[in-house]
């Protein structure tokens, strides 16, 4: 048995620690006269969280287009995560044609670690001769702070949301 308690001082919220765990034993020789010893190690997450006001948030620090090569452009979105605790996002991003057709959408569900900046990137391939594309981000996750990570009741959706225009040229 053990025990794990956090300093009287820390802050609010979600905070991570690792218990590792070793063999006492001296190890395996990887083989006769190689001079190498194997040991294994298993770690654990633990997660702790400290008592208080519970903080969900998440911000767009940037959404940017730049022309990677004649007809690839990356696509760029560093999100934000200003609460106190993880949060699980829903990104979306859809490429849209001068019609407002979409073209191509990215994007997934991202776990974002309390105060942790998550940096998405993407290639979008232009096949065409180039034109003006309009670009969508769309970022959701869960506000309510009764909810963990991985929850699917009780939801409180906040939508974030960024657009920009992009003249592709081949």
């Amino acid at each position: 048995d053990f025990d794990i308690v956090a300093p009287k001082n820390a802050s609010v919220g979600e905070h991570n620690a690792c218990i590792v765990l070793q063999d006492k034993g001296q190890g395996t020789t990887a083989g006769e006269g190689s001079g190498v010893v194997l040991t294994t190690r298993s770690a654990i997450r633990v997660l702790i969280q400290v008592p208080g006001e519970i903080k969900k948030a998440l911000d767009v620090e940037a959404f940017a287009v730049t022309q990677k090569d004649s007809n690839v452009y990356a696509i760029n979105a560093k999100i934000k995560n200003t609460g106190n605790v993880s949060i699980d996002a829903d990104v979306k991003i859809n490429v849209r044609d001068l019609f407002g057709v979409v073209v191509q959408t990215y994007g997934g569900k991202f776990s974002i670690l309390r105060e942790d900046t998550t940096d998405l990137n993407f290639d979008f391939k232009n096949t065409l001769t180039g034109g003006l594309y309009t670009f969508d981000l769309e970022v959701n996750y869960d506000k309510n702070p009764a909810n963990s990570v991985g929850a699917t009741e009780n939801l409180q959706n906040e939508k974030l949301s960024k657009s920009l225009s992009y003249k592709l040229i081949n």
